[in-house]
């Protein structure tokens, strides 16, 4: 695999990462008139981009077609990588003023992480079938 071919795949999951810790290292604030759920969403919103950019950087470095077994690996794969970094992102909040370590938006992380891979290997499917 080439350099390029490595940057491509996995340049945007280390970007998309990067933004991820920015955003948590931002002291917390409340955004007047936001409704309670805005907060479960951007979690959501935010892993499920995630998990799309690790499965399609799994995908793109693994490409040959995949038997049913392979594919499953790799969805445990990209979920494990989602969900560790949920977590690390959580202890990183624990040294951040004014937020904290919070298992419910560990949680809405790991379904947006779901959503996001599941997303990704339907694109992929249709694509190639």
């Amino acid at each position: 695999m080439s350099f390029y071919s490595v940057i491509s795949l996995w340049g945007p999951v280390a970007g998309w990462a990067g933004l991820i810790f920015l955003i948590s290292s931002i002291a917390q604030y409340d955004l007047p008139g936001a409704p309670d759920f805005a907060s479960t969403a951007a979690h959501v919103i935010e892993y499920g981009i995630l998990g799309f950019l690790i499965k399609r950087g799994i995908h793109g470095t693994y490409n040959e077609p995949g038997s049913i077994r392979e594919e499953r690996l790799y969805f445990i794969a990209a979920l494990t990588a989602c969900c560790l970094y949920a977590l690390s992102d959580e202890v990183h909040q624990l040294f951040v003023p004014g937020r904290h370590f919070q298992v419910s938006d560990l949680i809405a992380d790991s379904a947006g992480g779901v959503i996001g891979i599941v997303l990704y290997s339907r694109i992929a499917v249709v694509k190639s079938g």
